[in-house]
């Protein structure tokens, strides 16, 4: 849906998992197919900026314009996993990025 423009924000798109391109991004693919309840304490997560978000009883229930900054090898490892055995966490930031007037 998004593709590359989910990472508009970043100056790296995701690398790839080729085996000789990108030896990381296979093993962010191992940890989820094969340890997935480790994959928080191996990964730096996600951080993205955002122009506004909504919250329902302390939850974020909608977030409205993001761009993940930090974080392309993991979003693109993951995606690019054909089947998950299971849920995981993934650590993950954002900040929201108001519009507001400048006043000198």
């Amino acid at each position: 849906m998004y593709k590359d423009d989910l990472f508009s924000g970043n100056p790296r798109n995701y690398l790839g998992a080729g085996k000789r391109k990108n030896k990381i991004n296979l093993g962010i693919m191992d940890t989820v197919q094969e340890q997935p309840e480790n994959f928080w304490a191996y990964n730096n997560g996600l951080t993205a900026l955002v122009n506004d978000y909504e919250i329902d009883d302390d939850n974020i229930t909608k977030v409205h314009g993001i761009t993940i900054i930090n974080g392309a090898q993991s979003t693109g490892a993951i995606g690019a996993v054909e089947s998950l055995k299971e849920d995981f966490l993934v650590p993950s930031s954002a900040i929201a990025m108001y519009a507001r007037p400048f006043a000198p």
